[in-house]
């Protein structure tokens, strides 16, 4: 290597992947302008040394330098520390780093102990320490980190935090997920505003066996996973979650029953609950034009949805029809869809069509009868029974629920299916049948304007139309009303 001394006013060092570079600072003690320091999978490094007078730098990029063992210095200007896959055992001292933002210290398989000069990081908004697998414990300096706003503690060892992260108010995402700590949810203080301001949690994977019932102060979270723990069932207080648009249950095996889940959830994620047998309701509500609701419950052998967790569609439809979204809904759709689309979708193993449904036959159709399609019709919801292909899909090359709503043969809908692009690609059992439901909030004038003996009917199909011999078993429509109907 060349003597960078004779560089002085290098700003920018970058040799990734170098596999014969060892220490390389024994010629550079002189780099004043260097700022950023890029050594990523320099895997035959085991020291760097860099010395006090690169007073510049502020970025130094060491993942993936597998046999990194120690740093003697880091310069209190450096804002970004990446040490990811590193086999560092020790930390050099951190109390001056006060400009630090940025420290990853993940899969670092050797390290020991996070030292507590910590405490002196105080500009830390990120900290990852996750798959550090002999990392034990975490200082008591770590409540000092205010500035903190992401914390990563994946798969460690640690059993216990420290109170004083109790101090960490700012913080928006944390990650406990595949951790030992017995009950992560004993972090929570009641007299505190500790975690006032978190939107993600990540508790998945935890071995957890009873969530409590304090989850319910997490006001401002919108994302929360919990799947793969070993809990029966969910305290009643995660309703309160007044903000939370996304939960993950996936895998918990002997969750038994949900209660009623926030108002302002759009997506569920529960595949591979086996024991799930019955829930209060199911996400219904959106916000606007573009958000859906995806409820997934693949693999959930044992769900019975009954006629009672599908009620709130109605009153979401009604709730919708009356708000003021529903006028900027129809302004959208006049400028780019010029029609509508499925607003969410429910889908789990199962044969039958609930009796919510007004309207179910064996066949591919469904006439409705004259008068049932008026002006009080504001959405409507449709149910699939089918099976999947033998290479066990539902999307791509499977059978995909698709259909037509014609009324007085005349096509408004053609070509809707019952699933949007981010939902339904799953991997099935080809020996079991599955029920895809899809909901409609109507947003076409022509559909407001219907006379009492307008006639309609309903044709499903598949993405391979039409449905292959066999594979389409039932099917359903239920419509929505603005008021109670007579019919």
């Amino acid at each position: 290597m060349p003597d960078l001394s004779l560089i002085p006013n290098l700003e920018s060092l970058i040799l990734k992947g170098c596999g014969n570079l060892h220490n390389i600072f024994s010629s550079i003690h002189n780099l004043d302008n260097l700022v950023v320091l890029n050594l990523r999978g320099c895997k035959n490094m085991d020291m760097l040394s860099i010395s006090p007078q690169c007073r510049s730098l502020r970025e130094v990029i060491l993942s993936d330098c597998s046999n990194l063992k120690s740093i003697s210095y880091i310069p209190c200007a450096v804002e970004e520390l990446d040490l990811d896959g590193a086999a560092i055992e020790e930390l050099p001292s951190l109390e001056h780093l006060s400009r630090l933002r940025f420290l990853s210290l993940e899969n670092c398989s050797e390290l020991k102990n996070l030292p507590e000069s910590i405490r002196g990081c105080k500009s830390l908004e990120y900290l990852s320490l996750s798959d550090s697998s002999k990392l034990d414990r975490l200082p008591e300096g770590l409540g000092n980190l205010t500035a903190l706003v992401e914390l990563k503690l994946e798969g460690i060892s640690v059993r216990e935090v420290p109170p004083s992260i109790a101090c960490l108010n700012n913080l928006e995402r944390l990650s406990l997920a595949r951790c030992t700590i017995e009950n992560p949810l004993s972090l929570l203080p009641h007299d505190s505003s500790f975690l006032n301001k978190l939107v993600e949690l990540d508790l998945s994977h935890s071995s957890i066996k009873e969530l409590t019932s304090n989850i319910g102060q997490l006001r401002c979270l919108e994302e929360l996973s919990i799947g793969r723990n070993n809990f029966e069932s969910l305290p009643g207080t995660i309703k309160d979650l007044s903000e939370l648009t996304w939960l993950d249950l996936s895998d918990c095996q002997r969750l038994k029953s949900l209660p009623e889940l926030p108002h302002k959830l759009t997506s569920l994620e529960a595949c591979g609950c086996i024991s799930l047998e019955e829930l209060s309701s199911v996400p219904t509500r959106v916000k606007g034009m573009w958000d859906w609701v995806t409820v997934n419950f693949n693999n959930c052998y044992k769900l019975k949805l009954h006629a009672k967790a599908l009620l709130n569609i109605q009153s979401d439809a009604v709730t919708w029809f009356h708000s003021k979204e529903r006028e900027s809904d129809m302004l959208e759709v006049q400028r780019h869809l010029h029609g509508s689309y499925v607003r969410g979708t429910i889908f789990y193993p199962g044969s039958e069509i609930s009796d919510w449904f007004d309207f179910i036959s064996s066949e591919s159709f469904i006439k409705l009868p004259t008068g049932c399609l008026n002006d009080n019709v504001i959405g409507f919801a449709l149910c699939v029974v089918s099976s999947p292909f033998p290479n066990g899909y539902l999307r791509s090359n499977a059978v995909a629920p698709t259909f037509d709503l014609f009324v007085d043969k005349k096509p408004i809908f053609r070509d809707m299916a019952l699933y949007n692009e981010y939902s339904h690609n799953y991997v099935l059992k080809s020996d079991f049948d599955y029920v895809s439901i899809g909901f409609e909030f109507i947003i076409l004038s022509e559909l407001l304007t219907l006379s009492s003996n307008s006639e309609g009917f309903v044709n499903f199909f598949s993405l391979d139309d039409p449905f292959p011999p066999g594979k389409l078993k039932k099917c359903g429509v239920k419509l929505l009303y603005a008021k109670g109907n007579d019919l």
